[in-house]
């Protein structure tokens, strides 16, 4: 049987009925140091950012680059509870509608944030 890096850990816990704390500690952790996560989405990819909780779309943006907080114009944005509902009611895929907000948006836990720069390709 080949087993991917994280297998052991899983027949460890069914086996000796254990449950990890790992998530209770990452949460205790960002919830010390003031921070949430937000997500984009691309066609291939989905990832969470950390972010300090009150930051504003483009400071968000700065996460993932530099350049993307100096170039920000706007931001289209869901809420991770409405993609849950979106996604329970159309099974297949439909795209979600997203709004668009400015540099003021302040950015909420769990969103999913889609940026628009300047940056020229």
């Amino acid at each position: 049987m080949v087993m991917s890096m994280g297998d052991e850990g899983s027949i460890y816990s069914e086996v000796n009925n254990f449950v990890s704390a790992l998530p209770q500690i990452a949460h205790a952790g960002y919830e010390v140091l003031g921070l949430m996560q937000y997500f984009t989405v691309g066609e291939d990819e989905v990832r969470a950012w950390p972010v300090r909780e009150g930051a504003t779309a483009p400071q968000a943006a700065g996460c993932i680059h530099t350049d993307f907080e100096k170039a920000f114009a706007a931001v289209e944005v869901a809420k991770y509870s409405e993609f849950l509902a979106h996604r329970e009611a159309n099974p297949k895929f439909v795209p979600l509608k997203m709004a668009k907000f400015g540099k003021k948006y302040i950015v909420e836990d769990g969103d999913i944030l889609q940026f628009t720069t300047t940056l020229k390709k």
